[in-house]
């Protein structure tokens, strides 16, 4: 089931370019100053997507070397870059991925490092990073759940028996790495950061949404429309709007010289 979950993104890249969370100015440039980025610096990016994260730093004329497991989310991001010669993007895992020799000054993780195993994943990024090198990983986490409206559903998820999203838990994906990062023997000037923002969506959106999480895309269509059409309801009940709220967090680090 975790496979699939992975993976289910790779079905809707243009839908997933719409709707999903972007990351707010600030965590951006706290990436920059705090990774001391000077003007030709590369950067590697884990897990793409559709280039939400990608874009600042290709506008700002860093070089990008993207890792994306899906192949159709990196023939979108692909296209979507076109005109970007300092871009680049492969299809392959990052625990099967083969680097190049070269190092890079910066790795960025979107919405993506919780699913691969800590020890792996921060072993591999030292090894790619150059001394002194940074590493960012950012998660937006949704922090509604004390929100009337996230109550109001939750009966609902229950009892279609859906897991909530990751995204729209506390933490998960942060939590996971915080503790590791901080302790590991060869990343120093560990720091997070949390960016408070929300967004309010039209039901046609939110359900929009919706449709990029891996809970509920992996749900039988006619168990996924009676699920839907619950959450309308209280939608309904709720002036025909959602607003939610987020925290974007930060987690950086560099490497040992």
């Amino acid at each position: 089931m975790k496979k699939a979950f992975k993976t289910t993104f790779d079905e809707i890249p243009a839908l997933y370019d719409e709707v999903r969370p972007t990351y707010p100015a600030p965590l951006i440039e706290d990436i920059i100053t705090l990774s001391n980025l000077r003007d030709n610096a590369s950067i590697v990016e884990i897990g793409c997507g559709t280039g939400q994260a990608t874009t600042p730093f290709l506008e700002r004329g860093y070089s990008v070397l993207a890792v994306e497991l899906g192949q159709h989310l990196a023939e979108f991001t692909r296209q979507k870059f076109a005109n970007y010669a300092h871009f680049a993007v492969e299809v392959a895992s990052f625990e099967a991925w083969q680097p190049p020799d070269s190092q890079f000054d910066l790795l960025i993780a979107g919405q993506v490092f919780h699913w691969i195993e800590p020890e792996l994943g921060l072993n591999k990024a030292a090894s790619i990073l150059k001394p002194n090198g940074s590493i960012a990983l950012f998660w937006n986490t949704d922090v509604s759940w004390e929100t009337p409206f996230y109550h109001a559903t939750n009966a609902i998820y229950e009892r279609f028996y859906v897991e909530r999203p990751k995204a729209q838990k506390p933490g998960t994906g942060s939590d996971l790495y915080a503790e590791h990062l901080a302790q590991h023997p060869d990343f120093i000037k560990f720091q997070t950061r949390i960016y408070p923002w929300q967004e309010t969506y039209t039901k046609e959106r939110y359900f929009k949404l919706l449709d990029t999480f891996s809970p509920h895309r992996v749900l039988e269509p006619e168990v996924r429309h009676q699920f839907y059409d619950e959450l309308a309801q209280v939608v309904d009940q709720f002036g025909g709007n959602v607003t939610r709220f987020y925290e974007a967090v930060l987690l950086i680090a560099k490497r040992k010289d």
